[in-house]
């Protein structure tokens, strides 16, 4: 996966509109990795791409720092 997007050193909202910023300039099914220490976000993030047809295709967290993998429509 090339589309990686490191929001280690973000905080909430900014990891949110990085996020949404990246994923709009991506082509339909195209994946983004996100990265995050921030746990609140690693909830709020997929809660709020969901509801606009965004899809999570994997959530996990090692040492620390979460992976978000998402899916555009």
């Amino acid at each position: 996966m090339e589309n990686i997007l490191d929001l280690r050193k973000e905080q909430c909202p900014m990891n949110f509109v990085k996020t949404k910023m990246r994923l709009e300039t991506m082509k339909s099914k195209e994946r983004l990795k996100v990265l995050l220490t921030d746990s609140v976000a690693v909830n709020d993030i997929p809660l709020s791409l969901n509801e606009e047809g965004y899809k999570i295709i994997e959530k996990s967290e090692k040492d620390g720092v979460f992976e978000l993998v998402i899916e555009k429509p």
